[in-house]
């Protein structure tokens, strides 16, 4: 084999394997002012335009839009802990928090976290548990544009009483702008299902 040819072989195999094996995505660190716009509903609420806001006392990350006021959590990840109104009624609450992603996303990782939830547009508390895992690093177009984005998928048994099911998600967590930019519910997308059309730091 000649020189170039051996060259050649090592920069094929080099690009190969970091096209397999993608750097890991590390949380996040959002930055105050930054606005997020969905089209779909966020955590079942339906609110359009967010701003990234500053922690609160309890230590989570407040984002607003319009009366809403989404809380996620720094200790876990920057997943969702609950959704309140400004008078303080909750619209959705999750406890200890919804166990959607898991800091560093690893292409292959995955997690198994139990939770209890609530939602006010249906009115219900169920006990959830979810599998999740890591299942590609891959472009995805939303009207916002095009992410490269790791796609993490769910399957969540529930229960409320004595009957249950079983729910399956995918989610796709974008790192260049740290925010998920894409969910696609099976089961019930009219509640779940949304996309970014507009992002803006600050």
């Amino acid at each position: 084999m000649t020189r170039l040819a051996a060259l050649l072989c090592t920069v094929f195999f080099a690009a190969t394997a970091a096209a397999e094996d993608p750097p890991p995505a590390e949380r996040p660190t959002p930055q105050p002012g930054t606005e997020l716009t969905y089209d779909g509903k966020l955590l079942s609420v339906s609110c359009a335009h967010w701003t990234v806001g500053h922690l609160n006392e309890d230590g989570n990350l407040v984002t607003s839009c319009e009366d809403y006021r989404l809380e996620t959590s720094v200790e876990y990840g920057l997943n969702a802990v609950r959704i309140t109104r400004k008078d303080g009624d909750k619209e959705a609450d999750f406890d200890p928090y919804l166990p959607a992603l898991r800091f560093p996303l690893v292409l292959g990782d995955g997690w198994l976290v139990p939770y209890r939830g609530f939602t006010a547009d249906v009115g219900m508390t169920w006990d959830g548990t979810m599998k999740c895992g890591v299942a590609a690093f891959e472009p995805v177009t939303v009207k916002a544009g095009t992410y490269d984005a790791y796609r993490v998928d769910c399957e969540e048994e529930w229960k409320v009483a004595t009957r249950g099911g079983v729910f399956h998600s995918s989610r796709w967590y974008a790192p260049r702008i740290g925010a998920v930019v894409k969910v696609e519910h099976q089961e019930q997308p009219e509640r779940w299902n949304m996309e970014l059309t507009a992002y803006k730091a600050p």
